[in-house]
């Protein structure tokens, strides 16, 4: 799915507002678009990074914790400056962005190290423990002020605040983009790990309710989905609030991206556009992810060939502009010669020679 967009589109992540260069191959993000399939037009992109926050304990088997909450890399988890991940160590400041599993775990589609958080976040579902604490997806938060108080278990929340070594201390608490969009949007296309509920017919994706029908495109039905598969859900937001299934892609292709570009962002890919008008008021939501290249997550597997994005060439090879030669070769003018040689005007020859008038 390709989106379009003007220059001056709005772009947020986790709350705050973003530039255009900021964005990154495999981020997670919600983008909101009027049109058609074929011609999409993007109002605004919504950057949405699981979690915001220090690095809390690095373990052997792939996982490590932010903020207490299991974080999995994956083959293709995509580290900023392709680092590797023993370059995570606990404290290091980061940004994840990734799906959550049937286990709540948060699997990373990028790590960003970053320096520059003011205030940590995370997005996740609101809940409360057995003692009737809240927490956030296993998250564990403190709410001094009661601000999820008045929420229903299950919700959809950006939560802004401070670490305290143990908890996440709410400052800040808001429901999400993606949730407020659904409630809007004649359309939606969403991207997540599928979490079954066989007892109704219905799966979750990403905490999203999702049903499906007997005229769903997906002609072998929701009994074939297996836990964590990655899929695309395209249908509608009924009138339960459910999302309701017209198609769904199995492991849906991925893209060609740049790891920070303006020009493309894709999974959705995002392709800049000068004139922002549109053939149709039709509103979609897209919550995808921001596709790596060339990682490519094939169907069937993860295997992960490491190519380099391009071979460096020289753009062309210097020579000089040109050879320099002698405008000209130093000749002599002319060569000096006499302009005449000197000769006699003539010879004095006598008048005439006496001879003897006779021979004696």
């Amino acid at each position: 799915m390709e989106v379009n967009y003007p220059k001056d589109i709005s772009i947020t992540m986790n709350g705050r507002p973003a530039r255009l260069g900021e964005l990154a191959v495999g981020q997670v993000i919600s983008v909101e678009a009027y049109g058609n399939q074929d011609n999409l037009s993007a109002k605004s992109i919504t950057v949405l990074n699981a979690l915001e926050g220090p690095v809390t304990k690095v373990t052997n088997d792939g996982v490590l914790q932010v903020m207490g909450k299991n974080v999995r890399l994956t083959p293709i988890t995509r580290i900023s400056n392709n680092d590797k991940p023993s370059t995570l160590r606990t404290g290091t400041l980061v940004q994840v962005s990734g799906y959550k599993n049937a286990s709540g775990e948060i699997v990373a589609s990028r790590i960003q190290k970053t320096s520059a958080l003011t205030e940590f976040s995370a997005i996740g579902n609101i809940g409360h423990t057995a003692k009737g604490e809240p927490s956030l997806d296993g998250l564990n938060v403190a709410d001094p002020h009661g601000r999820a108080s008045s929420l229903q278990d299950g919700s959809e929340v950006l939560v802004r605040g401070s670490w305290d070594g143990t908890k996440l201390v709410i400052h800040e608490l808001e429901t999400t983009t993606t949730k407020r969009l659904l409630d809007q949007s004649a359309q939606v296309v969403m991207e997540g790990l599928v979490k079954k509920d066989l007892s109704n017919n219905h799966l979750q994706i990403s905490g999203f309710e999702i049903s499906t029908e007997s005229q769903s495109s997906f002609t072998a039905g929701i009994q074939a989905l297996q836990e964590d598969q990655l899929v695309r859900v395209t249908g509608y937001v009924n009138k339960d609030n459910v999302l309701q299934a017209e198609k769904i892609e199995v492991n849906p292709p991925r893209f060609e991206g740049r790891d920070t570009n303006e020009d493309e962002a894709g999974n959705s890919r995002l392709r800049h556009q000068e004139d922002n008008s549109a053939g149709s008021d039709k509103q979609y939501e897209t919550q995808e992810q921001v596709p790596a290249s060339p990682d490519r997550l094939e169907k069937g597997g993860t295997d992960q060939i490491d190519q380099p994005e391009h071979v460096d060439q020289p753009e062309h090879v210097d020579q000089p502009e040109h050879v320099d030669r002698p405008e000209h070769i130093d000749r002599p003018e002319h060569i000096d010669r006499p302009e005449h040689i000197d000769q006699p005007e003539h010879i004095v020859r006598p008048e005439h020679v006496d001879r003897p008038d006779s021979t004696a």
